[in-house]
């Protein structure tokens, strides 16, 4: 199967800026680019090979995948993606466990 195309949409981001910081702290936590830069690419990655492997959730008249990772800098963390029709994948949500 060829690569899909993978989308973060505009509420990951805003769900991530509510998770993590801007800047990293003194304390060591990382920042929303730390984890844009060491577990994005591979979280894209896994979806574009594999989204259906992902866990199954069905709210009402969307069919959402949790796929759920351990991360780079942060200790778990899970995304929501949907499957469109024309096979790319939204990543609309993120929840993340430091």
């Amino acid at each position: 199967m060829r690569q899909r195309t993978v989308r973060f949409t505009e509420t990951f981001f805003a769900r991530l800026d509510e998770q993590l910081p801007d800047n990293r702290p003194s304390d060591g936590r990382p920042s929303v680019t730390d984890f844009l830069v060491f577990d994005v690419p591979t979280i894209r990655d896994r979806l574009a090979h594999d989204a259906e492997g992902c866990t199954t959730t069905i709210p009402p008249g969307l069919t959402v995948r949790a796929y759920i990772g351990a991360g780079t800098l942060v200790a778990r963390f899970v995304v929501y993606v949907i499957i469109r029709p024309d096979n790319a994948i939204d990543v609309v949500d993120v929840e993340i466990d430091i």
